[in-house]
């Protein structure tokens, strides 16, 4: 990872990655995306004013 502020080296376990990136996809199948929450709709809800 780089930024203007300088570099860092980040180390994971293989496991640990895989876990955490397959994760996402147990608690919403592939393809279900659409039948969750509308988060914009939450969001507007959230901030007075946004509609």
């Amino acid at each position: 990872m780089r930024s203007p502020a300088g570099a860092a080296l980040l180390e994971i376990v293989v496991s640990a990655a895989t876990t955490i990136l397959e994760a996402p996809h147990l608690v919403v199948p592939p393809g279900a995306e659409e039948l969750g929450i509308d988060l914009d709709r939450v969001g507007a809800e959230l901030m007075p004013g946004s509609e």
